[in-house]
């Protein structure tokens, strides 16, 4: 966890309550076409659904919802999950007290994305 998640630290779990959501791998792009899909037995391919920031972010709601939490102290995130942190602001801004985005911006460039996909791959 690197020098956040422990006590006396800036997300200090003696402190707060952290949730830590994350996407399904599979859901990436490049792997979208490799699904199938249920009804047909096909590969989903282009006709995969997208899939966007405040899809992910309503899906966070549903299960802050689920686990009976009001209110949420601070949404913290980087890169895209910087980008669900100004979603849940703008979304549910009384259900956030404050948002930490990092490394961040309200919406992506196709040099963007490009860039991503090349520094991306593993």
């Amino acid at each position: 966890m690197g020098d956040s998640g422990r006590p006396g630290r800036p997300l200090d779990t003696d402190k707060y309550f952290i949730i830590c959501l994350e996407r399904d791998r599979r859901l990436h792009g490049y792997d979208r076409a490799g699904l199938d899909q249920p009804a047909t037995g096909k590969l989903w391919g282009l006709d995969f659904p997208i899939i966007t920031i405040p899809d992910m972010v309503r899906a966070q709601a549903m299960l802050i919802d689920r686990l009976g939490i009001d209110t949420l102290f601070c949404v913290v995130g980087g890169s895209m999950g910087g980008m669900q942190a100004l979603q849940w602001t703008a979304a549910y801004p009384n259900r956030v007290f404050s948002a930490l985005a990092v490394a961040c911006s309200t919406r992506h460039s196709a040099q963007n994305i490009a860039f991503h996909e090349l520094g991306g791959r593993r």
